[in-house]
C-alpha cells in the first residue's frame, strides 16, 4: 500500500473531523454558564451548527485538494516599512504584503538611526508604541504602527514589519 496515500487520506480526514470535534466538545462543555448544561439533549440548531462546521471543512478540504499546492515555510518572508521619528515628534511607518499574501504578523520597533537595518541594531526604547493596526486585511494586508518619540535622537526611526506568505 502506498504510504503517502494512506498519510494524505488521514490527513484529510483529521481535517474534516476537527472542526465538528471543536463543535461537539463546546457543546459538552459551553464557555458560559446557561449555554447549554450537561444532561440536555442538542437542540436543532446545535445540530445546524454541527452541520455548518463540517459543510465549512468539506468546502476547505476540496479548495485545498483543488489548489495542488503545499504551504512551505521558505516562502515566508519579511516586509520592513521604516518612517523617520522627529524629537518629540509621532513617526508612522507601514509595511505591505502583496494583494496574494497572507499576512501572518504585524509588529513594530524602534531604531536608533534612519539609515540602519530595520531588521538589525538596538532597539530605540525612547519610541512609545502608539499603535499596531492591520488595514485592509481581505485585499492587500498592510501593517502600520505609530509612536511618539520622546526621546533625544534626531536620526531615529520607527520600523513596522509584515511577515507575510504567499497564498
Amino acid at each position: 500500500m502506498n504510504h503517502q496515500r494512506v498519510l494524505k487520506y488521514l490527513a484529510l480526514g483529521a481535517v474534516a473531523l476537527i472542526p465538528t470535534l471543536v463543535i461537539a466538545q463546546q457543546q459538552a462543555n459551553p464557555p458560559g454558564p446557561g449555554v447549554f448544561q450537561a444532561g440536555q439533549l442538542l437542540n436543532a440548531g446545535d445540530v445546524e451548527q454541527m452541520r455548518l462546521a463540517l459543510v465549512d471543512a468539506i468546502a476547505r478540504l476540496n479548495r485545498l485538494e483543488s489548489a495542488g499546492t503545499a504551504i512551505r515555510k521558505a516562502e515566508i518572508r519579511q516586509v520592513p516599512g521604516v518612517g523617520p521619528a522627529p524629537i518629540n515628534g509621532i513617526a508612522l511607518a507601514t509595511a505591505d504584503c502583496a494583494a496574494t499574501e497572507l499576512m501572518l504578523e504585524c509588529s513594530c520597533r524602534g531604531i536608533s538611526s534612519i539609515d540602519a537595518d530595520p531588521f538589525a541594531g538596538v532597539n530605540n526604547t525612547s519610541l512609545n508604541l502608539r499603535r499596531v493596526q492591520l488595514q485592509d486585511p481581505t485585499t492587500t494586508p498592510s501593517c502600520v504602527c505609530q509612536a511618539l518619540n520622546s526621546g533625544s535622537n534626531a536620526d531615529a526611526a520607527l520600523v513596522a514589519i509584515a511577515t507575510c506568505l504567499p497564498i
